[in-house]
């Protein structure tokens, strides 16, 4: 794991010469290395830490651009990348992360990597968890971060679960389900469980508090919510069973216990698991902005960077509901998080692997720039716009000329793209594939009141293969409620899963003036690798 170490360099911090160039690596080191390309800083916060100086050393304004190369490698990361006024560009003098080789792994990552590992008689192994990882969400994201011999793939590892069964009646306090079904599990196994119930547009993810073989009940540890918004059709499914025997390939359950936390995995056959191969979910957030005000960050490029492994943190909503909000819109967080951001630049960036939702624009960030970007294996949904308690609207936030794809891994209702109250937001050329719900939700608040949403441009984009069908009520295009100067082209869209309520439909429409409009198919991104 990489340690972040702030050194206070304030006396000795000389101004560098401008253009600026600082070398970061997993294999550096933050207080004898200097920042140069032989002797490299090992995080890429000890590089925002030198912008900082600069600024300082300078009389609060940055002397020049700073580019900050990143060596190939996976940063396994202690805490949060956080960019504030002081470490950001100024007009004319970015601060860019640029991969140093842009066909390598550049990974910044929130997990941390496991390294006592016990293989046990009966096939699988188990890590054990250090009491020093947080493990926000409980450590329910396993990855493999390392290749054996190169046949094995990289990323998320499938939490333990059942089929998707059909209960016969719900109450915010138990679930009743027909004779013999989850009779293959023990009390004991489901002693940690959760059970996801969907409801029409999303899902809810309620802790398993007990369960009654004889009387067919899941007893709640939390209130559920047992709406079916019209068409629920009784859908469910147990996730994190605590039973070896039922594990098949790929996959594990997390066991809490006096003694600490297990993650037991059962590989697939001829994997080989050594320390240092697999890691867990360890911080909500990879990269945050923290500007406020008259300090907002600004000018701020990252260039051929991956963001990954985000953990999938959602005890607040747990706590009000079960984490069942449209469009994933109660989680808190997000791999990647711009908040009071102006005139940031994705370019040929890579968003993947994530617990929540992969980058969202937040309060006050203006000039967003997605550009190039795979977003790929999302735990929610993959871009999210604006906030239901927005202060000041984002503004000219773009998506283009990028690939998003698998969408909803954690929680079932997220979408590609979610736009809440922003202006001037546009989603076009890109592609969309396999997003579990629908492809862009634009709008926000139900009704035909005004809203804060405006200027909203989804065009000449290829959606294909979305809304998996699970869910009852969604499509390619979902616009929301009335939105002053909205307009919406939906371009050479593909059909949802046969047997959806939203039938194959191109658009679907709650209260908005928008149509849709086909045109011509765009041409495709240009891909960078295959999606996993």
């Amino acid at each position: 794991m990489i340690h972040h170490v702030v050194a206070v360099l304030a006396a000795a911090a000389a101004v560098a010469a401008f253009p600026a160039e600082v070398w970061i690596s997993p294999q550096g080191n933050n207080l004898s290395g200097n920042g140069s390309h032989a002797s490299p800083w090992q995080s890429p916060q000890r590089a925002l830490q030198f912008v900082a100086d600069q600024r300082h050393g300078n009389g609060g304004k940055l002397p020049g651009p700073v580019t900050i190369r990143v060596l190939p490698g996976l940063y396994a990361l202690d805490s949060t990348i956080e960019i504030t006024a002081a470490s950001s560009g100024d007009p004319g003098m970015p601060v860019t992360f640029q991969a140093d080789d842009p066909g390598a792994p550049n990974v910044f990552s929130g997990a941390a990597v496991l390294s006592d590992v016990t293989a046990n008689k009966d096939g699988t192994v188990t890590f054990s968890v250090p009491d020093s990882v947080p493990c926000p969400g409980g450590c329910r994201q396993l990855f493999r971060v390392t290749y054996d011999d190169g046949t094995w793939p990289l990323g998320r590892r499938n939490l333990s679960r059942s089929d998707t069964l059909t209960y016969s009646s719900i109450t915010a306090k138990d679930m009743v389900v027909p004779s013999g079904q989850l009779s293959q599990y023990s009390p004991a196994s489901l002693a940690q469980a959760e059970a996801v119930v969907y409801h029409s547009w999303t899902a809810t993810i309620t802790p398993v508090g007990a369960w009654d073989p004889s009387a067919h009940t899941l007893t709640f540890a939390t209130d559920a919510n047992p709406k079916c918004y019209d068409a629920c059709e009784n859908k469910y499914y147990v996730q994190n069973v605590l039973d070896p025997a039922l594990l098949g390939p790929g996959e594990f359950f997390v066991a809490t216990s006096p003694s600490g936390r297990t993650v037991t995995y059962r590989p697939y056959q001829g994997e080989s698991v050594k320390p240092g191969d697999f890691a867990v979910a360890n911080l909500s957030t990879v990269l945050a902005t923290t500007g406020s005000g008259a300090g907002a960050v600004g000018h701020v490029v990252f260039n051929g960077i991956t963001f990954a492994h985000s953990a999938s943190h959602l005890s607040t909503c747990l706590e009000s509901g079960g984490c069942n909000g449209q469009s994933d819109s109660d989680t808190e967080f997000a791999a990647v998080q711009l908040a009071n951001a102006s005139n940031v630049t994705l370019y040929n960036c890579t968003v993947e692997q994530t617990g929540l939702f992969g980058v969202w624009v937040q309060d006050g960030s203006s000039d967003v720039v997605m550009e190039w970007v795979f977003l790929r294996h999302l735990g929610a949904g993959a871009v999210r716009v604006g906030q239901s308690d927005v202060v000041s609207l984002p503004r000219r936030i773009t998506l283009r000329d990028s690939t998003v794809s698998y969408t909803g891994e954690v929680l079932a209702a997220g979408p590609g793209v979610l736009i809440q109250p922003a202006a001037d937001v546009t989603v076009t050329h890109n592609e969309f594939a396999h997003t579990r719900y629908t492809a862009v939700s634009a709008g926000w608040t139900w009704g035909y009141a005004p809203t804060q949403v405006s200027n909203v441009n989804i065009s000449h984009n290829d959606m294909h293969d979305v809304f998996g069908g699970e869910l009852s009520d969604g499509g390619c295009v979902y616009t929301l409620a009335s939105s002053t100067a909205q307009w919406s082209t939906t371009t050479a869209a593909g059909t949802s899963t046969p047997g959806a309520t939203a039938g194959g439909a191109t658009t679907r429409t709650r209260g908005a003036a928008s149509s849709p409009s086909p045109t011509t198919l765009p041409t495709r991104p240009r891909a960078r690798g295959s999606t996993r």
